[in-house]
């Protein structure tokens, strides 16, 4: 039987992706929850706290025909990112390159905002090897790689100058 499962981007109500991941993941539903520490600072202490990367963002695992109504049921869910009004897939390949950037021990940020697209590259050196995105922009301390089909943009500092080479998509019809 062909795996029907795939990632789907969820919105949730606004700081309840921890608990939308936690009661998705105990009905048994295969969840990503990019998370970041942050030092948050009161008048009294400082501490380490873990937040979501991506405000109001949560990732999930599904056949969407058979597990919806398990997302639908989940409190604080909102609704699914969509593209004409159908969720929209994500593809592994970018998942992929969300988790290698983020379980690095590299600098990030994430812009809600879509940039503009530009050249796709196969990312050769750091942690990211091997990775596909389009880039947004270059400098020698960061690159922004953007996420189609999410709209989202991450901002690496890589430290080093990266390498890249040019990504150029086979068609179909271009066999070898």
């Amino acid at each position: 039987m062909e795996n029907r499962t795939h990632w789907y981007a969820i919105y949730t109500k606004s700081r309840c992706e921890k608990k939308v991941e936690e009661y998705l993941r105990a009905c048994g539903v295969r969840t990503y929850l990019p998370i970041k520490k942050e030092l948050h600072k009161w008048s009294d202490r400082k501490k380490l706290v873990e937040v979501p990367m991506i405000n109001s963002y949560c990732f999930v695992r599904i056949d969407i025909a058979e597990e919806k109504d398990r997302i639908y049921a989940a409190p604080g869910f909102v609704a699914f990112v969509c593209d004409h009004g159908k969720p929209c897939p994500i593809p592994q390949s970018e998942m992929d390159m969300m988790k290698k950037t983020v379980d690095s021990t590299l600098e990030i940020q994430v812009e809600m905002r879509r940039l503009r697209v530009g050249k796709k590259v196969r990312i050769l050196t750091g942690p990211m090897t091997g990775t596909i995105g389009t880039i947004d922009q270059l400098n020698k301390n960061k690159v922004y790689i953007h996420l189609e089909v999410i709209g989202i943009t991450m901002i690496v500092d890589l430290k080093d100058e990266p390498v890249f080479e040019t990504y150029i998509e086979k068609d179909e019809d271009e066999e070898s």
